[in-house]
């Protein structure tokens, strides 16, 4: 395949992933916006947990399902079994929060919660599927659905006398809805197989993939759930807000590295990619992080007084772009060549160093702190991927 050609297929994965995450951040602003710090500290220490034990189905099935030969048999396993399990998730979570009764995890914000995770992971299924088939026409029709509807659906909270976050969780379900909705009836028929020797062979497969997708968790949500458990909801609430839009970003990168991951499983000469991979996913990361840079510097100086706190996370957390490129280019490789077990060895090590650290600086009372461990956390996982990648390398040579 021809430079090109490549990037053609990464920006049509991009156009319609980017839609739908730019979508996400808009909704995100608004509700920092509409609620107050505490209440949206709140919305985001609610999800942030959500995200954690939504592993239990998620299971890292959407990177499985971008190595497979056939995908549309895969698929018809894979989005079954995140129906079922994701049920199940839903009622003990619930169940669990109910029987807790933790004041910051509102049971009626849980249950919104949990069926916005759900039904957004079920999303996400489709668009692998459709990733893996290059069905990128359709990838974006869904996003460009699901995305301008959660945009009118989210501005329009403006005109309410009273926004609450429950408001803010409707305005993200019921695009949902409507993207599953359009995706399932457009992408196909396929007749889902509920066979439990396929789940089975599928579930053996997947501890590598489901494994590695709980660390990224630990360590980009854990801090969250930290956060909020010693500093309380108005400090969630400005490093909730830095981190969302960090985490927005982080679809650019994640388009090229899902579009590059079936191209290297499959390619007879894995060399031809190397360079291209690298230097695309490091310019990208250094030009968005010099980016939030400049927004941070922005938002100290001319910014509200509300978001000043934000600001000031993001000229550190910034950094995290230009390192999360060269772990993504990795990662690539890594997942491309099936080392996803040993990739899970040096997350393992990060995500026990990321919250073990985060925990003893959140009890200092440093938001800064946490921020830097962050920071500190990806460049370690950065020459991680990297030194494993070296290493893969030489035994294909």
């Amino acid at each position: 395949m021809t430079a090109e050609k490549l990037f053609t297929q990464i920006g049509a994965a991009l156009s319609g992933a980017t839609l739908h995450r730019i979508a996400s951040l808009v909704a995100t602003l608004v509700a920092a916006q509409l609620l107050s710090t505490a209440a949206f500290g709140q919305l985001i220490a609610v999800l942030a947990l959500l995200q954690l034990t939504a592993i239990c189905f998620d299971l890292g099935l959407e990177l499985w399902l971008l190595r497979q030969d056939n995908t549309s048999i895969a698929f018809q396993t894979v989005l079954p079994l995140r129906l079922i399990a994701g049920f199940v998730w839903m009622i003990v979570i619930i169940g669990s929060m109910w029987w807790l009764a933790q004041p910051i995890y509102p049971l009626h914000l849980i249950t919104l919660g949990a069926v916005f995770i759900w039904l957004e992971i079920l999303l996400n299924t489709y668009f692998a599927w459709f990733k893996s088939e290059v069905n990128n026409e359709l990838i974006f029709q869904t996003a460009i659905i699901t995305a301008t509807l959660t945009v009118i659906a989210i501005i329009g909270l403006f005109a309410l006398p009273d926004v609450s976050a429950t408001f803010v969780l409707w305005a993200r379900i019921l695009p949902l809805i409507v993207g599953l909705a359009f995706a399932s009836t457009q992408g196909g028929k396929p007749q889902l197989q509920f066979v439990a020797k396929d789940i089975l062979a599928v579930l053996r497969q997947t501890p590598p993939y489901a494994t590695s997708v709980l660390l990224a968790a630990a360590y980009t949500y854990a801090d969250i759930t930290i956060i909020a458990s010693t500093l309380g909801t108005t400090a969630v609430g400005h490093y909730g807000l830095a981190t969302r839009i960090l985490t927005a970003l982080f679809i650019i990168p994640n388009a090229m590295h899902t579009v590059m991951v079936p191209l290297v499983a499959q390619a007879a000469e894995h060399t031809q990619y190397q360079a291209t991979n690298y230097k695309s996913q490091f310019t990208v990361g250094l030009g968005l992080a010099l980016g939030l840079i400049c927004l941070g510097l922005i938002g100290t100086t001319l910014g509200p007084e509300k978001y000043v706190p934000t600001a000031s996370l993001i000229l550190w957390l910034s950094l995290i772009m230009a390192f999360r490129g060269i772990s993504f280019a990795a990662a690539t490789n890594l997942v491309a060549h099936n080392w996803q077990a040993q990739r899970v060895k040096i997350q393992a090590g990060v995500a026990v160093f990321n919250i073990a650290l985060t925990y003893w600086v959140a009890q200092q009372g440093s938001l800064t702190g946490v921020a830097i461990v962050y920071l500190v956390s990806e460049i370690i996982l950065s020459i991680g991927y990297f030194s494993l990648d070296k290493r893969l390398q030489r035994t294909l040579m």
